[in-house]
Formats: C-alpha cells, structure tokens, sequence
C-alpha cells in the first residue's frame, strides 16, 4: 500500500467521522473502549485500500452502518479479505491492491453479487421484481450474521434509501410505524402506556448499538421464534401493511408470520409498515432468558389490559413468544380475564388455559 493512499484513506475517514451528528452517536465524542477503537482501526483500514472511498466519495452506507454500529461486535480482520466480504463494491471503488484480492484462483475477478438502494417503494418493487430472491436490507442486523461469508455473492436490495419510511405517526386510527424506524427510534417516541409493551420489548433487543440499527419491522420479517417484538405487537393487534406489483394490504400479524423464517410475502413483496390500533388501558413485555442481557429468550410474554369504569378488565390481550414455532395469543386465558379484578388475577391465570 503506497503511502499517497493511504494518508487519503485517513483523512476520508476523518471526513466522514465529522459528519455523523453526535448527539445521534455520542460515543464519537467520548473515549471509548478497544471493541470501538478497533473498529475505527477498520473503517481507516478499509479508507486505505479505497473500499469505503476517500475525500471526494466518501463511502457507502452499507459500511458505515457496519462500522459505526456494529464496532463493538465486529472482530478485527485482514481488512482487504474483508473488503470482498461487503456487496456494495462498483466498477472503479478498490484501489488495485483491494481488487486484486478480489480475484479468485482462476484469475478472474469474483462475482460479488447485486446491490440495489432505491430512493422510492416503486423502485423497490420493480428491483424485487427484475430479480427475484434479492434480501431485502434495513438495519443489517440479522442479515449480515445470517450470511456471513456468503454476504459477498448475496443479492441485496438495500432500503435505507427510501424516504419516508423511517416515520412513527400517530393519529385517530392508531399509530403507524415505518419500515426503517428502529427500536431506538420506538423507545423514544411519545407511544402512551398502552403500547408500553412494544418500548419494554425494543429495550431487550441485543445491545443499544443492535438498537439504533435493527428496524421493529425486520424484527418482525425476519421470523424468530424467539423475536421480541413480536409477542409484543401481537398483543396490540398490530397489522403488517405490505407494497406489492398489485398496490397495497394489510394483513394481521397472526397471518403474517406463518412459521419458522416464512412471512405471508408475496413474489417482490415488501414490507412498508407496521399498524397499531389505538389503546388505552396498559400494556407489559417480560422476557425469561439465562441471563440479564444479550440473550435469545427462553420465554417471553406480552400482555395489554383496559378496565371499565368499576375496575374490571374490560379488554384483555396476552401472547407468548420463543415458546412454539410462532408467537400466539392465548385465546382462552384472555376470556377468562374479562370481568376480573386486579385481586382475581392469580385465580384467573391457570396453566390449563393456556395453548401452544
């Protein structure tokens, strides 16, 4: 790597470091400990080969999520192998050194697969389409683990483009959470203790750094048994609005999620929304796993409740996550909840109401 590169590749890095606010990553303002030293060690390394780019073009988004959010969790690699790991390589982005170990034993330059970032739905769709079995990316954070060395052959169709999407609206007939708005963006908002369950369950996704990253919607899409949200925003009736060839639907969540990884998508589907209905009343998300934090639940529970005006619950909802190949609402426990008192409760709960 000759010298004139590299020194380029530093002051890209420090371009780019410059413009990211840092009230939304304060941690760039502050010491920090060596898991984020060494990703900015990374990010500098990937400058210098001409990966992530350098003064005039700054880089790509794709890996300045990886860096910035995911630093603490990503080891330490030779940076130009890791430069053919990542999609969003163009004609014309490595230096020679990077694109030479891109190449393969044949001497041919390695397919690093497709990657497509539209600036509407439409594109979207249409990209969906043109090339069926792309991955649809958001926040990253399960589709970069999921791939792992495959991510360099992976077709990827890259959303965080797409205005609009990252939006959390409440009116009359409920709240709407966009497709990009992330656990941090839900925590924040001012939701009501009616959806207090959804906020409890975004605080239990992995780490704050997951947090500002993964989308509620891709927490949903990607289709865990053990997902977080997804007990939750069964429990408050929520709708899944989907953008497709034929325009757009709505479908329940209990009929989106169909079973281990499979979501009721259609071919070049994609997932714009997520619809809550409005709630009064209070609403709890409690998670059982082997330890405090960072952890896939063993159990979950999400439960909303509404009290008339003696004191009696008059609408119950409660569902069970990582329990069964899909989260459930337990029907006949919510049954036996209406008319009850906050001092029937323990009688109300039995084990032999519950199902799945």
């Amino acid at each position: 790597m000759d010298r004139d590169h590299a020194t380029d590749g530093h002051r890209g890095f420090r371009k780019l470091k410059s413009r990211l606010p840092t009230n939304k990553y304060p941690s760039l303002s502050t010491p920090q400990p060596a898991p984020f030293r060494r990703g900015c060690a990374l990010a500098k390394a990937l400058f210098s080969i001409g990966y992530l780019g350098n003064d005039e073009n700054p880089g790509t988004p794709v890996g300045v999520c990886m860096i910035v959010c995911m630093a603490p969790t990503i080891p330490l690699p030779d940076a130009r192998s890791f430069a053919t790991l990542v999609t969003d390589v163009r004609p014309g982005r490595l230096s020679p050194d990077a694109e030479a170990t891109a190449r393969n034993d044949s001497g041919g330059v390695r397919d690093l697969g497709h990657y497509v970032r539209p600036n509407t739905l439409s594109d979207a769709v249409a990209a969906l389409q043109a090339r069926p079995g792309m991955r649809i990316l958001a926040g990253g954070t399960d589709v970069y683990p999921m791939l792992g060395d495959a991510v360099r052959d992976a077709d990827l169709l890259d959303i965080t483009g797409v205005s609009g999407l990252r939006e959390i609206t409440s009116g009359p007939e409920g709240i709407r959470i966009g497709a990009l708005a992330t656990w941090t963006d839900v925590q924040r908002a001012d939701l009501g203790s009616g959806f207090r369950a959804l906020q409890e369950a975004g605080r239990e996704v992995g780490s704050p750094q997951i947090q500002n990253a993964a989308t509620v919607a891709g927490n949903v899409c990607n289709a865990s048994p053990a997902a977080d949200g997804t007990a939750a925003l069964l429990a408050l009736g929520a709708e899944v609005e989907v953008v497709g060839p034929a325009g757009t639907r709505r479908v329940a969540l209990a009929d989106f999620v169909t079973g281990v990884r499979q979501v009721a998508l259609a071919p070049a589907e994609i997932v714009s929304a997520l619809h809550l209905p409005p709630h009064a009343g209070l609403s709890a998300f409690v998670k059982l796993g082997a330890r405090k934090y960072l952890v896939i639940s063993i159990a979950m529970v999400a439960a909303h409740v509404a009290r008339d005006a003696q004191g009696r619950i008059a609408r119950a909802a409660v569902a069970v996550g990582s329990c069964a190949p899909v989260a459930r609402r337990q029907r006949a426990l919510e049954a036996a909840l209406i008319g009850a008192r906050a001092d029937d409760l323990a009688d109300a709960v039995r084990p032999d109401l519950l199902e799945g």
